[in-house]
C-alpha cells in the first residue's frame, strides 16, 4: 500500500502532465479531489480521477449557445426542445 506521500506525489505528476498547477487536494468518502489552475488561471476542482483521464478546464472549455444546439440538431434531423443551456 501507497503512503500518503506516495500518493500525492503521484497525483502531482499527473497533475503537472497535463498542464495545471497543483492548488491542492481533500480526501472525502475514499475518493481524492483535486484542485488545479489552468495556464489561463482557471480554477479546477474534480475527482482525481477524471483529472487524471478526461476532465478539462471548466473556464478554458468553448461554451455553446442555445442557437448552436438547435442547429445541430436540426442538422442531424431532430429538434431542441429545452432553451436552456
Amino acid at each position: 500500500m501507497e503512503t500518503w506521500k506516495q500518493q500525492l506525489a503521484e497525483i502531482k505528476k499527473v497533475v503537472r502532465s497535463k498542464g495545471y498547477k497543483f492548488v491542492g487536494t481533500k480526501f472525502i468518502n475514499g475518493k481524492y479531489y483535486v484542485q488545479v489552475k489552468c495556464k489561463k488561471g482557471h480554477l479546477t476542482e474534480s475527482e482525481f480521477i477524471a483529472i487524471k483521464y478526461y476532465k478539462k478546464c471548466d473556464g478554458c472549455k468553448p461554451k455553446i449557445t442555445i442557437d448552436e444546439i438547435q442547429k445541430i440538431a436540426k442538422k442531424k434531423g431532430g429538434k431542441c426542445i429545452d432553451q436552456s443551456v
